[in-house]
């Protein structure tokens, strides 16, 4: 006679905080980065030219402010929450790298749907809901036998499908190529993922740290060396950001001495 396996109930609990806390954060910042960015996206009026040019720096730019983050939260989620919750909550921390890993795919992604709908175009976003919906369900069905860590990588796939679904999107009557929409996030993207795989190896190395010692070092890595990968390979967007930065509109608007 086989035991009961105790551990179910804590896993289903642990597998609907992960999702319902980091999918609301995720959400969270989609929805605030559409709105900051509409005003944006609506000036272009209905010039297609336009739009395929400022739209392309809104999401170049905001890509590589919101995709490190999440992608950072991912490399030190395995210590973080069992540094916040305590013992007992691998599976939490297991399903928190991969929401965070889809956060850094979606929410970059998503602003595309933000610029569709300031041209009236706003089915394009529901059709890849419901797509996300289908691609969700279907990893879910597909990735049950792994238990809890099945949620985060269901969430991995409709947010990469919906991605794709921006990215591949035929939009001749707006003028804007597939190539360009990818080349918009491609950057931070790679640059981000190089990050955050130097500081999961670097997370190896430190592990005989204590906890706090070795979010300190995460963080401050994670920070050093994605700002080290900007400088050298994204040089002109990290200047075009850094612009925008209070303190440097501070600079600029301050009266020479």
């Amino acid at each position: 006679m086989t035991r009961p396996d105790r551990r179910a109930p804590k896993s289903r609990i642990v597998s609907w905080l992960g999702w319902a806390g980091l999918d609301a954060v995720s959400r969270m910042a989609l929805m605030t980065g559409s709105t900051v960015v509409f005003t944006f996206f609506a000036r272009a009026g209905r010039d297609a030219g336009e739009l395929r040019r400022l739209g392309g720096q809104v999401v170049a730019q905001s890509a590589l402010v919101t995709t490190p983050i999440f992608v950072g939260m991912a490399a030190v989620a395995p210590v973080l929450l069992p540094l916040v919750a305590g013992p007992g909550w691998d599976d939490a921390a297991q399903i928190a790298v991969c929401l965070s890993v889809a956060s850094a795919i979606a929410v970059p992604a998503g602003l595309f749907f933000t610029a569709f709908s300031s041209q009236a175009r706003p089915e394009f976003n529901l059709y890849s809901l419901v797509v996300d919906l289908f691609a969700v369900m279907l990893a879910l069905t597909g990735f049950a036998w792994l238990r809890p860590i099945s949620v985060g990588l269901s969430r991995i796939a409709g947010d990469s499908i919906r991605a794709l679904f921006a990215i591949g999107l035929p939009m001749k009557d707006f003028d804007w190529p597939r190539r360009e929409r990818f080349a918009a996030l491609a950057p931070a993207w790679l640059l981000a993922g190089a990050m955050g795989a130097s500081v999961a190896l670097l997370h190896r190395i430190v592990a005989t740290q204590t906890p706090i010692a070795q979010l300190a070092i995460l963080i401050a890595a994670g920070v050093a060396i994605y700002l080290g990968l900007l400088a050298i390979f994204a040089r002109r967007r990290a200047a075009f950001l850094l612009a925008y930065l209070p303190i440097s509109q501070l600079r600029a608007g301050r009266p020479a001495a």
